[in-house]
């Protein structure tokens, strides 16, 4: 049994490439997309749409990781802020954090100064230990590396001073070190 249906017909109401041709006319069985596709593509167009889409998920993975990433930054962010506010210092707290900077300076630079027996017995201790909590309070407070710094050096191979609140001052850790124990007022 012959089905005589006009071409205008099926092109008018399903398009032109659905229907198969068959031994007997054409089918009504529609095509599917894969079929349409695989029989109307020259070799360059198929090569044209494969790079497309090859483009087409590269650009995909690198916006995922782009996303990725995103999500990451804004979680380490948080992360960083909750930390902060969690460990914010008080007023109290430097305070604390800057007399434990000048007693450990001050116990290093003591025994220093009794490895050389360079401190004297009229020597004024209250007053050195203010002079260790200021530069350690300052250090604290503008964040620039500070040390206290003996005027006369307590070992050089010309001159010996001596570890007293006279012979004190704080400069920043750059100057004292390019001072080395080398320079003195009043140097020869």
């Amino acid at each position: 049994m012959k089905v005589s249906v006009s071409i205008s017909k099926l092109t008018r109401y399903h398009g032109p490439a659905l229907f198969r041709p068959s031994a007997i006319g054409f089918s009504f069985r529609p095509m599917s997309r894969h079929q349409i596709r695989r029989r109307s593509r020259s070799p360059e167009e198929v090569a044209y749409l494969k790079r497309v889409a090859k483009n087409k998920a590269k650009a995909r993975a690198k916006q995922k990781r782009a996303e990725r990433l995103a999500e990451e930054h804004r979680i380490l962010k948080l992360n960083r802020e909750l930390y902060q506010r969690e460990n914010e210092l008080t007023d109290e707290d430097m305070v604390w954090e800057a007399q434990q900077i000048a007693m450990c300076r001050r116990s290093s630079q003591k025994q220093r100064a009794a490895k050389l027996k360079a401190t004297p017995k009229w020597a004024d201790f209250e007053k050195i230990k203010a002079i260790y909590e200021e530069a350690a309070r300052l250090e604290t407070f503008t964040g620039i590396p500070m040390h206290v710094d003996h005027v006369v050096p307590l070992g050089s191979r010309i001159v010996c001073g001596l570890n007293w609140e006279q012979n004190l001052q704080i400069l920043t850790k750059s100057e004292n070190i390019a001072k080395r124990n080398r320079w003195w007022p009043e140097m020869p």
